[in-house]
């Protein structure tokens, strides 16, 4: 009788956990900024928008660290208006400190992400999110930015399985402009004879848009692209004549990834133009 009792009340706990299961839900979403290049601080902080909500770093309060009495680097001046949101500064992510939005139980729509540069630097933006039965999406994007600057992303999230939530970064031509002129003012690409070719194919590509001239837009963007990809295959055979093996060491991130994010930006104007 004992035994029929104690299978009895496991049965009863199991169906109780699947039905807990079940009902619970696991809809997250977390996004992330952070130096490209491991170990390095931040050089971005993070705002996101959602339906006129804010969740994330003020920049009217300026663009300074605050430090805490433990010695920790966080922002204080930040806004909280998202249900369930937290702001903070994590120090142990991947290697490399950065910022971090979370939101627990997150309404479905439209998000703005507004990513602020307070220093010189390549940054990463990353996004995890989970759908109510706490299957993920992953995906990311960089950018090349300047203290004081503001690049912006966009983000739809579902808590759905069916509807796959998505980041994106948005491109334009005065970002792409931008970004250039802060690879090369940082050192990030030194080959300065390339710039000029660059910056006049850019030019070209604002004024042929401007007249909704595809095709053509098309073709500079496609000759931006090509320079930018020789540039990455010299760069590269460089490397191998230093008979090092082509690995993506931290140091080669350094000079190719600039690179990478300049073609990478110039072909998803390209897919939305």
């Amino acid at each position: 009788m004992k035994r029929v009792l104690k299978i009895s009340m496991i049965f009863t706990q199991f169906v109780f956990l699947i039905s807990f299961l079940k009902s619970a839900d696991f809809s997250a979403l977390t996004i992330r900024g952070y130096n490209s290049f491991a170990g390095q601080e931040p050089c971005i902080q993070l705002l996101l928008v959602y339906d006129g909500k804010r969740l994330g770093f003020d920049k009217t309060s300026g663009l300074k660290h605050e430090i805490s009495k433990e010695g920790y680097i966080y922002t204080k001046s930040k806004f909280t208006e998202i249900p369930l949101g937290t702001y903070e500064y994590e120090d142990a992510y991947g290697g490399s400190p950065c910022y971090e939005i979370d939101i627990a139980n997150p309404p479905q729509g439209l998000y703005t992400l507004h990513i602020i540069g307070i220093d010189n630097g390549i940054y990463c933006v990353s996004m995890i999110a989970f759908d109510k039965d706490g299957n993920d999406v992953q995906m990311c994007f960089s950018g090349i930015i300047s203290k004081g600057e503001e690049h912006h992303g966009e983000i739809i999230y579902s808590p759905y399985p069916f509807d796959t939530s998505r980041m994106k970064k948005i491109v334009t031509i005065e970002l792409l402009k931008n970004q250039l002129k802060n690879a090369f003012k940082y050192k990030f690409i030194k080959n300065k004879k390339i710039k000029s070719p660059l910056l006049k194919k850019l030019n070209k590509v604002d004024k042929l848009a401007k007249l909704n001239q595809k095709e053509n837009v098309k073709k500079e963007l496609q000759e931006f692209i090509s320079i930018l990809e020789q540039e990455k295959s010299n760069l590269i055979a460089q490397e191998l004549e230093k008979g090092q093996n082509y690995s993506r060491s931290s140091q080669q991130d350094k000079i190719i990834l600039p690179i990478d994010i300049l073609i990478t930006d110039a072909n998803n104007f390209l897919a939305n133009f």
